[in-house]
């Protein structure tokens, strides 16, 4: 995320003050003060800040506090300064303070709010979102669309060569999610759920068994059946939405992937190709629909999404038309939308 101001300078460099002074707590408030100021990343046009840079603080502290006397460094030649260039964003409104929207997360929160209108309370809402925005998170790893496709929305296996019908582990999950977890070991068949493979079933459920295990973390004072739900039903609108950013070719078939040099052109940049994200808004009010009538989600969903915001949008989704098919639904929108394989 991209944002400035004070108020979210401040905990940072409370941190990195924390991490030097705890090295001796002797030091002086301000020979942190000029440590933290001296190491920071120069930013060009910009001479009274800098950008914090906690490592480099640290890799020059001794040095620095040899040469600190009386309340101020002797020789600043000594310390070599610190000739990192800071990280810059594109897209952001120099008249505006905000947040850029982007998939990751926070997106994943805003297209759950979008779902307010199918009946269920600001509380029931933030359940959702939470398991929404989960497969993003650090707790057991399941990051990394290429690591974990199942979760992410991708069609193709960590193995290089074997397939992830993405389809249907939004069925999978949204299923298992209806009965609040209560029920995963039942599952055993994984030809259960209409194009799956045994691989890919063997992680989903492995994921959702521990899942289950840390809903008292997860859920605190709220863990009952229809908590769980309504989380494991969110980490299933995840792989729904991020169908739409990681399994998708602009219109010549240019896989759309996480562009670390041009944020422009980013998977998770909403803006890049716009209606990729307005049909997963859709898809997702689709979804919550079917959860409010405890129902699962698969591919009638998204044929019903892409038939209202796709319009004449040149991106391509890969392998859609082959997965929303085995999942056993057929519609002519998806032979318009999908491709085989990405350039």
């Amino acid at each position: 995320m991209v944002t400035h101001g004070t108020s979210i300078a401040v905990p940072h460099v409370a941190g990195v003050a924390s991490l030097l002074w705890e090295k001796d707590f002797t030091k002086s408030n301000e020979f942190i003060r000029q440590l933290i100021n001296f190491s920071s990343q120069k930013m060009e046009g910009v001479t009274e800040c800098g950008l914090l840079d906690a490592e480099y603080a640290l890799e020059i502290y001794d040095d620095f506090s040899q040469n600190f006397k009386d309340g101020e460094l002797k020789d600043e030649n000594v310390i070599p300064e610190n000739i990192k260039t800071p990280e810059t964003f594109d897209y952001v409104e120099e008249d505006e303070a905000y947040v850029e929207g982007r998939w990751h997360r926070k997106g994943h929160e805003d297209v759950v709010g979008e779902g307010q209108g199918a009946g269920f309370s600001d509380a029931e809402i933030e359940i959702i979102k939470a398991g929404a925005v989960f497969p993003d998170g650090e707790i057991k790893g399941w990051g990394g669309s290429k690591k974990n496709p199942w979760w992410h929305g991708r069609w193709i296996h960590p193995d290089g060569v074997s397939e992830v019908n993405y389809v249907a582990a939004v069925e999978m999950i949204t299923e298992i999610a209806l009965g609040g977890g209560n029920d995963i070991s039942s599952y055993t068949d994984y030809k259960h759920f209409y194009g799956m493979s045994s691989a890919v079933f063997k992680e989903i459920k492995a994921d959702l068994l521990y899942l289950n295990t840390i809903f008292d973390e997860l859920l605190p004072n709220m863990n009952t059946k229809t908590n769980r739900k309504y989380f494991m039903y969110g980490c299933g609108l995840h792989t729904l939405t991020d169908i739409f950013a990681h399994s998708t070719t602009t219109g010549t078939g240019k896989l759309i992937e996480h562009n670390k040099e041009n944020y422009s052109i980013h998977a998770d940049n909403t803006k890049y190709y716009h209606r990729r994200y307005d049909v997963a808004v859709k898809a997702t009010l689709y979804s919550m629909k079917m959860l409010s009538e405890d129902n699962l989600t698969d591919g009638l969903e998204i044929i019903q999404a892409l038939k209202k915001e796709y319009q004449d949008a040149s991106y391509k989704i890969i392998k859609i038309k082959k997965y929303v098919n085995e999942n056993g639904y057929s519609d002519s929108i998806l032979s318009q939308v999908t491709i085989s394989s990405p350039k």
